[in-house]
């Protein structure tokens, strides 16, 4: 027997969740068994063989597109969470970029005069691999400055999405620690942060439509 058999012999033409098989397969039995036909039990026998045989089709199918359904409905969640995090991720760290560049650009200006005197004191003989030290020493020095003046900016956009939208870090999370020694780390530490942002996102499209409306 092939699904489409068994489909008809329920009376269905599709298989999806509001659809109670058990249920249709029960009055079928009730209506077509042996002892309601006594005259025809033979002929009744068969048709709950039959029926039978559908049910089970029918049930294996279901059971089927019900984990298939569900299979694909988690892809969906955690493939716009992932969607979610990317785009709150982009907006600290570019927010974050562009709110460093003032302080970056005075560090670096610094850095250049600092050099500039640094390199005028050594001596007109000085070798090579003196001056590619002190320039490496300067170098690395800014880096991690400016490093730290991301952080801060980066810690900061941080504390203000998570006010906005109501977070807190779990202190029990494995990824606590994690999250305030790397800031754009801290979504890890955040359970349900996606349920959250989801939830206050909708709650302000419908401020935003009732004002709209007025």
């Amino acid at each position: 027997m092939t699904l489409e058999e068994a489909k008809r012999i329920f009376g269905i033409e599709t298989l999806t969740k509001d659809i109670d098989i058990k249920k249709i397969y029960r009055s079928l039995v009730f209506a077509n068994h042996p002892d309601v036909h006594p005259e025809n039990s033979r002929e009744y026998e068969e048709k709950i063989k039959i029926i039978n045989e559908a049910y089970s089709i029918l049930e294996h199918n279901t059971f089927y597109e019900e984990r298939k359904s569900d299979r694909e409905e988690k892809e969906r969640y955690e493939k716009n969470k992932q969607i979610k995090k990317e785009q709150i991720l982009t907006e600290i760290i570019v927010k974050t970029y562009y709110q460093s560049q003032s302080e970056i650009n005075r560090l670096r200006e610094n850095l250049l005069s600092n050099l500039i005197n640094k390199v005028s004191k050594l001596r007109l003989n000085i070798r090579r691999e003196q001056v590619t030290h002190v320039l490496f020493e300067f170098m690395k020095d800014n880096a991690e400055k400016e490093a730290e003046i991301m952080e801060a900016f980066a810690k900061q956009n941080v504390k203000e999405f998570m006010k906005e939208y109501q977070l807190e870090l779990d202190m029990n999370n494995r990824n606590y620690l994690i999250a305030w020694g790397e800031p754009l780390y801290f979504l890890e530490a955040i359970p349900d942060w996606y349920e959250k942002v989801i939830e206050r996102e909708n709650v302000a499209k419908i401020e935003d439509n009732n004002r709209h409306t007025l």
